[in-house]
This record gives C-alpha cells, structure tokens and sequence, in this order.
C-alpha cells in the first residue's frame, strides 16, 4: 500500500517457513527489502516493513501480531484474522506438497545456511526496476 501525497508506503510480505525456521525466515526478508527500503527513504518517502511469517502447520508468529496491534486489529477481530491466515497458510503449504513432485516446479537454493538469514536478490531485475 502507498500514498504519493504523504509519500508513504506498507510492504506485508507473507513467508510461510517450517516453524524451526521463522526467525531465520524473518531476518531474510528483512535482509530482502533492506536496498528498496533505503532508496525509499533516501527519496523522502516513509516505508513501514512488515515481513510476516506464518509456519506451514498453522503457526502464527509474533510478527503477524505486530502486524494486527500495529494495524489496530484487536479482540475478536484479530482471532477472527489469525485464525484466517494460518488456515490459507495451511492449506497453501498442502498443495506445495501435493506438487512437491511435479517437474514444473523447479528447487530452489536454501537461503538460511547455518541458522542464519543471507542476503539473497529480489529477482533478477534491476534495482532500477523498484524505484518509486
């Protein structure tokens, strides 16, 4: 979400790690937007990042509540939410399985080595390609 006239923008990006690995998966993605996140401020504009993690069984960890207090979510409307994410979460993370042997699916590079998040690239387009 963004706003040009109060040059401000949210990133959520969902990631949904073995629970084992949602600190890890969490410093990633902070490592993943760190570049765009500094161009945004250096061109005036405030960014708030929240990368969310929920675990492929359901779990939801402490950034989707930060996320709900952060977005005034409360009571039963953030169980209501929770609830709804880890559910979608669950049933996406079946299908990757249910697929996991299909050739159309390539395997990608492991990026926690050690227990610890590496920088990885956005994708392969140019930094260029996420100015705003």
């Amino acid at each position: 979400m963004w706003s040009a006239d109060q040059k401000s923008v949210v990133i959520v990006e969902l990631t949904m790690p073995w629970e084992e690995n949602i600190q890890c998966a969490h410093e990633r993605k902070k490592l993943k937007y760190e570049e765009l996140a500094q161009q945004c401020r250096q061109n005036g504009w405030r960014i708030h990042l929240y990368p969310v993690e929920v675990g492929v069984r359901g779990f939801a960890g402490t950034s989707l509540m930060r996320l709900c207090r952060d977005f005034q979510i409360r009571g039963k409307a953030q169980s209501q939410f929770v609830r709804a994410v880890a559910e979608e979460v669950e049933k996406s993370s079946f299908s990757i399985w249910i697929k996991r042997k299909s050739r159309s699916w390539k395997q990608s590079r492991d990026d926690c080595v050690g227990g610890r998040a590496e920088r990885s690239t956005l994708s392969s387009r140019r930094p260029e390609a996420y100015r705003i």
